[in-house]
C-alpha cells in the first residue's frame, strides 16, 4: 500500500497499491511530495516515508527501504478538552518527509510510521486553534493525547512579484502559492493559497512566526509577524530572488577586458547595475533582483 501526499496541502492525497514487483508509476503535477509505503507480511508490519521534490524537474525515481513500523494512535483535543474532529495532524520526520492523518468525529487518529523523532503540527481548520509539539516514536505501540492551543486567525492575499519594476498587478497574484510558516518553536506548518492568492492561517497568539513562499524563485523572501488579534485583509508581497547574469564583452569576435557594462532598468524605482570585464578575461558577472 502506498500514498502520495502534497507537502503543502495535507488534504491532497493519492493512495493505491504497488504491482507484484513493488513498483508504481505516478504522474503528478510539479511540486513537493511525501511518499509513504506500508507493508504487512503476516508476521510484521513495515513502513517507509520519503520526501520527493519534483518542483523543478520532470521526473524522479525513488527507492524506499521499509522499516519496522510503529503503531501510533491517540486523541486530539481542544484547549478546553473537547474533541478536535476533522483536523489534519501532520507528523514530520527528521528528513523533512511528512505524514498527515485526519482526526475522526471523536478527535482520534491512527497511523503506522517508522520509528524516529517527529515534529507534530496542526493548523486548525477553524482558524482559531493550532498544535505544535515534538515526539520521539520508538515503541511498538504508541498512544498520544495532544491538546491544541488557542490561535489568532490570519487572512489575506499573497502576491508573487514577478519583476520588481512597479507595483504588483493581477499577473503577480500568488495563485495556489506554497506557504511555509515557522512557529516560535522552529516547527514547520504548511498551507496553500487558493486560486485567488487568498490564505487563511491559524497562528499562535502573540508569538513571532515567519512566513515564507516555497515557490521556485522566492527562496530569499520571508516575513516575520506577531499577531495580537484576529487579522484580515493582510497583503504579503514576496519579492523575487536575485539572479546571476554572466557574459562576455567582445569586439569583432575578440574578448575585450576592462570594459564597464551597464544594466539600465526601465523603472526609476531601481538603480543601474554596473559590471567590469575581468583583468584576466573579458567576462563579467552581475547579481541583481530579477527585473
Amino acid at each position: 500500500i502506498f500514498s502520495v501526499n502534497d507537502y503543502y496541502d495535507a488534504s491532497d492525497l493519492v493512495t493505491g497499491q504497488t504491482d507484484k514487483y513493488g513498483e508504481v508509476v505516478l504522474r503528478v503535477p510539479k511540486g513537493v511530495y511525501s511518499i509513504y509505503g506500508l507493508y504487512h507480511s503476516g508476521s510484521g508490519t513495515y513502513a517507509a516515508l520519503r520526501l520527493v521534490d519534483v518542483s523543478l524537474s520532470d521526473s524522479a525515481s525513488v527507492t524506499m527501504a521499509l522499516e519496522d513500523a510503529v503503531h501510533v494512535d491517540g486523541t486530539l483535543l481542544t484547549r478546553i478538552g473537547a474533541y478536535a474532529s476533522g483536523e489534519y495532524l501532520t507528523f514530520q520526520s527528521s528528513t523533512g518527509a511528512r505524514m498527515s492523518v485526519q482526526t475522526d468525529r471523536g478527535g482520534m487518529f491512527d497511523l503506522k510510521i517508522p520509528a524516529g523523532i517527529y515534529d507534530i503540527t496542526c493548523m486548525g481548520s477553524s482558524g482559531k486553534r493550532y498544535y505544535s509539539g515534538t515526539q520521539a516514536i520508538s515503541e511498538t505501540y504508541h498512544t498520544l493525547t495532544l491538546t491544541m492551543q488557542d490561535a489568532y486567525s490570519a487572512k489575506g492575499v499573497i502576491w508573487l512579484d514577478k519583476d520588481a519594476l512597479t507595483g504588483v498587478s493581477g499577473l503577480d497574484l500568488g495563485s495556489v502559492a506554497w506557504l511555509e510558516i515557522t512557529d516560535q518553536y522552529g516547527r514547520l506548518h504548511t498551507d496553500v493559497a487558493d486560486a485567488d492568492g487568498e490564505f487563511s492561517l491559524a497562528l499562535p497568539q502573540s508569538a513571532a512566526v515567519t512566513i515564507r513562499v516555497a515557490d521556485p524563485g522566492y527562496s530569499d523572501w520571508s516575513k516575520t509577524i506577531t499577531l495580537s488579534r484576529d487579522t484580515s485583509g493582510m497583503e504579503l508581497v514576496a519579492t523575487p530572488d536575485e539572479v546571476l547574469v554572466t557574459g562576455y564583452a567582445t569586439d569583432a569576435g575578440t574578448g575585450v577586458r576592462d570594459v564597464q557594462v551597464a544594466f539600465m532598468p526601465d523603472s526609476f524605482l531601481l538603480t543601474p547595475v554596473y559590471a567590469t570585464t575581468g583583468a584576466g578575461a573579458p567576462r563579467f558577472v552581475v547579481q541583481r533582483h530579477a527585473a
